[in-house]
């Protein structure tokens, strides 16, 4: 079992920098506000989202059936440093969630290390309106065998017909341009293919399909205990 560590060598680095905040402290206007919130609030922030990771960590662990001997080694150390890193820098708790699923499901799986490490830089890399967009994408009807979704509806449908849905409805309060954003971004690192050529007399970043790594990825990040 994992058992909850001090997090004040991560929190106080920069407290103990005298020579960082010096520079800090000679920004015209800026320097001072920014040298208190990261010496004092800051730190309370970071360590009140580890904690919260921690707590989240160890609820789940609890929820497990089967005894779990975890050794320490080399590999955990260093996903728990990672994680750690990636941790204080996210705000969102639906995320820091997101990062105790992956430990939790290496540590009941009994899964490679690396494939933990792999699934936490790609989640380290997106935020949570990409996954949202990333689990429609996944759960999309199939169309001509493929799970499709498109960009944008493509006028109306006549009647007993059956389109692809569209990220413009599913997300309307996303803007077009920042919905194509988010999609190139998946496309990058290969969780959704460019399926717009070909189909439905459609063009480049117009319909889109899930990768098997997309399926791999939210396995990963997913509460297991939860669904």
């Amino acid at each position: 079992m994992i058992k909850k560590k001090t997090t004040d060598s991560l929190i106080e680095k920069y407290s103990e920098s005298n020579s960082s905040r010096v520079m800090l402290q000679l920004i015209p206007y800026i320097g001072t506000p920014i040298d208190t919130f990261i010496a004092g609030k800051g730190a309370q922030i970071q360590k009140s989202r580890i904690d919260d990771y921690l707590e989240t960590i160890t609820n789940r662990l609890n929820k497990i059936e089967r005894k779990v001997e975890l050794e320490p080694s080399e590999e955990l150390f260093d996903f728990m440093n990672m994680s750690f890193e990636c941790v204080v820098r996210t705000r969102s708790k639906e995320k820091r969630d997101h990062f105790a699923s992956i430990l939790v499901n290496q540590v009941s799986g009994d899964f490679k290390w690396e494939d933990a490490e792999f699934a936490f830089r790609i989640l380290s890399s997106v935020e949570e309106v990409h996954l949202k967009i990333l689990k429609s994408i996944t759960e999309a009807r199939q169309f001509n065998g493929k799970r499709l979704v498109r960009l944008r509806s493509n006028g109306q449908r006549l009647a007993g017909e059956i389109l692809p849905d569209s990220l413009t409805s599913l997300f309307p309060k996303l803007s077009l341009d920042k919905l194509t954003l988010i999609c190139s971004e998946l496309i990058a690192k290969g969780l959704i293919t460019d399926e717009g050529i070909g189909h439905l007399s459609g063009g480049a970043m117009d319909c889109f399909v899930p990768t098997e790594l997309a399926d791999w990825f939210l396995e990963w990040v997913a509460d297991q205990e939860s669904e």
